[in-house]
């Protein structure tokens, strides 16, 4: 099964960029996704956040890394019955 929903609404965090999520595999409780972000600046700290909301003042799970490239791309897991925002966020 091949799905997506994409949303317009609430705006990350200043500065930062969203992320785009793609299914790769789903379980009976879980989803892995892959997560990437583009158009960073190549050798930009930033960290990949997760937050169950946009209002949340601090992200659920959080990942630091330098844009080598423009881009960056890690693999998730999350629960399939709890929201999960991604973007990644300048350090």
């Amino acid at each position: 099964m091949t799905y997506a929903i994409r949303l317009l609404g609430p705006s990350p965090p200043p500065g930062a960029r969203p992320a785009r999520l793609a299914s790769v595999d789903e379980g009976p409780s879980t989803l892995r996704l892959r997560v990437t972000c583009s158009g960073l600046a190549r050798g930009a700290a930033y960290r990949l956040e997760r937050r169950q909301a946009a209002r949340d003042p601090e992200p659920a799970w959080a990942e630091a890394f330098t844009a080598a490239p423009r881009r960056f791309e890690r693999t998730v897991e999350v629960e399939s019955d709890a929201p999960a925002r991604f973007h990644c966020a300048p350090r």
